[in-house]
């Protein structure tokens, strides 16, 4: 096929791949945060509640606690970007998808080192540290916009990866232009 953007494969598993829709990235996204949250974020939460010697798992007691110690909540920022970090990088480098990919059918292409890895995800993990690492938001902010004008994020382009979406043939799926 002549067009780079879509390529047909038809292994013995008749797989169709296409760069992965807007809709699904995101919903993908939603799902790792969900899945993270769970298995790694709450943890760590409730460590990090017992080692500050607070008696209550109560999200505002957190929150109040955290804001009146501008010094800790920097350190629990830290923490929580390099657990989401770790997460997606791990998963995406070992496996080639996150558990929210993998539900959806998404994939990372080619399959990559640590390097970049870490490199791709930083921004995923940075949307929930910004309030401590001010100068992450900028690339936040950069890689979005990147993703809504360009249908690529920006930190994706830089480690040479794409995202792509790979039904099976079976499935039914109607292929447009506007996946």
């Amino acid at each position: 096929m002549d067009n780079p953007e879509y390529e047909l494969v038809l292994p013995e598993g008749e797989v169709m791949e296409a760069p992965a829709p807007l809709k699904l990235r995101v919903s993908a996204f939603a799902i790792d945060v969900i899945v993270a949250s769970m298995v790694f974020l709450l943890p760590f939460t409730a460590a990090f509640m017992f080692s500050m010697g607070m008696q209550t798992t109560d999200p505002v007691s957190l929150e109040n606690f955290l804001y009146d110690n501008p010094q800790i909540l920097a350190v629990f920022d830290i923490s929580t970007f390099f657990i989401l970090l770790f997460y997606f990088a791990v998963f995406e480098r070992t496996m080639g998808q996150t558990a929210g990919k993998r539900f959806l059918k998404l994939k990372v292409e080619p399959r990559i080192g640590y390097g970049p890895a870490f490199l791709r995800n930083m921004s995923k993990a940075a949307v929930f540290s910004m309030l401590s690492i001010p100068f992450l938001s900028y690339i936040v902010f950069l890689d979005v916009m990147w993703l809504f004008f360009g249908n690529e994020r920006l930190l994706s382009r830089l480690a040479k990866t794409k995202v792509l979406y790979e039904p099976k043939l079976s499935e039914g799926l109607q292929w447009t232009q506007e996946l």
